[in-house]
């Protein structure tokens, strides 16, 4: 959105100075993600305004235990425990899933916008053979994620980065994860074109191969 900023300066005895008019434009949306108690798999539509992880979950530090997620280029696992010394996760980044332990039910507040203005490359990441923790990029104008049923894009239109010329993705099993659904908490999304995800879910995919995972522009052999 674009405003329009007025200004001046007053003294003790009513002297005002000259009016100074700014204009700037502030790029961004909120998007809630509802927290469960025990194991949550999410993930932010969107970077965040400020991605140290600290900030992003500073609201919710006191009813978490701690947030992981999974580099399966390095084969590393990263950790943020509030309030520990041996974190060595710092950032919060859209396209990334993540892992949340949780002491009681809260809402995370996240803040921020998938695309940056000016010349930027837009957002990616690199997916490795074999598992990676993926999350959805955008919103697609919702403001919360609370859980199933998912209500964003088909995942061949999600995922259609890593999606062959010739319709044959580059994934063998995708899955997610809700709590609530306890015992049957995980959600498998079988390589079928009505597969829906949901922005704010995190999710386990399994890749045939190396691919380069970013936000989707079209949709090719699938009807909406």
């Amino acid at each position: 959105s674009e405003h329009n900023l007025k200004y001046y300066c007053e003294d003790a005895l009513g002297n005002a100075g000259p009016v100074d008019e700014e204009k700037f434009k502030v790029f961004g949306k909120m998007f809630e993600i509802e927290l469960n108690k025990k194991w949550n798999l999410i993930s932010v539509p969107f970077d965040p305004l400020n991605k140290d992880v600290e900030e992003v979950f500073k609201d919710v530090e006191a009813n978490i235990s701690a947030v992981w997620t999974y580099d399966a280029e390095t084969g590393e696992w990263l950790v943020y425990r509030p309030g520990e010394d041996t974190n060595n996760l710092e950032e919060i980044k859209t396209g990334y899933g993540y892992w949340i332990s949780a002491y009681n039910p809260a809402t995370l507040l996240i803040g921020g916008s998938l695309y940056s203005p000016g010349p930027n490359v837009p957002p990616n990441r690199e997916l490795m053979e074999g598992w990676n923790l993926i999350g959805y990029y955008g919103a697609e104008g919702k403001v919360d994620y609370t859980g199933p049923p998912p209500d964003g894009k088909k995942a061949y239109c999600a995922l259609d980065s890593i999606v062959k010329t010739n319709l044959v993705p580059l994934w063998s099993s995708l899955l997610t994860y809700w709590e609530p659904y306890n015992p049957e908490q995980w959600i498998e999304l079988g390589i079928i074109k009505d597969s829906q995800m949901d922005p704010g879910a995190g999710y386990w995919i399994n890749m045939k191969e190396d691919g380069n995972y970013a936000p989707s522009t079209a949709c090719p052999g699938v009807e909406d």
